[in-house]
């Protein structure tokens, strides 16, 4: 996309939001975000927004609570992209939503 990296930040919260996730964090490191969602206590999903040049790459990850696990960071296990998350950013972005 070749939109600022903040426009990516609040377009990807409100989908976020208005899917029933809470945004709890949003890293900065450099120009590269990392928007951090939770759903209830066992599910996670990461959305990073980088820049490459003048356009801004999204790209995600939803992780999941293994049953019975409630140690820190352990039980954790990746569930694949969002694809309906970042889908929907997709469209917001270009425009068309």
């Amino acid at each position: 996309y070749v939109v600022p990296v903040d426009r990516v930040v609040v377009v990807t919260r409100d989908v976020l939001v208005t899917r029933g996730w809470t945004v709890y964090r949003v890293e900065h490191s450099g120009p590269n975000r990392t928007i951090w969602a939770r759903r209830g206590d066992d599910h996670i999903v990461r959305i990073f927004a980088s820049p490459h040049g003048e356009r801004v790459v999204v790209r995600g990850l939803r992780e999941e609570r293994e049953r019975g696990d409630r140690g820190k960071h352990k039980g954790w296990s990746k569930r694949g992209q969002p694809r309906d998350i970042i889908a929907e950013i997709d469209v917001r972005l270009r425009g068309r939503g």
